[in-house]
Parts: structure tokens; C-alpha cells; sequence
């Protein structure tokens, strides 16, 4: 994974999963459309699920 993908999905887990930021006010904060939050975050939790080998509840 590149460096800036690493970042995106940290970006995303961090505003969207522990500061609880709504998906318009992450895409306000990265400057990105709501959809591509909506997938990014979607995408960052099954790496992440995959990675703890396991389910992953949100």
C-alpha cells in the first residue's frame, strides 16, 4: 500500500470512527466529495478487518 493510500484510510478511520465527524464534515475537512468518504472509510474497515484477521465491529 502507498504511502498517501495509508494516509487517506487513517485520515478516514481517525474523523470518521473515533471523532465521530459526520461523513459532510470529513469530506469538508479532506476537501473531498461525500462518496469518495463514504468509500474510503468502507475500504479503510475491511483492510482493517482483514488485517486483525477477524470481524470488526464499528
Amino acid at each position: 500500500m502507498s504511502g498517501f493510500t495509508y494516509i487517506t484510510k487513517i485520515s478516514t478511520i481517525f474523523l470518521r470512527g473515533i471523532k465521530e465527524f459526520s461523513v459532510s464534515e470529513t469530506a469538508s475537512i479532506l476537501n473531498w466529495n461525500e462518496n469518495k468518504v463514504r468509500i474510503t472509510y468502507h475500504r479503510a474497515l475491511k483492510k482493517l478487518q482483514k488485517s486483525m484477521g477477524g470481524f470488526f465491529y464499528e
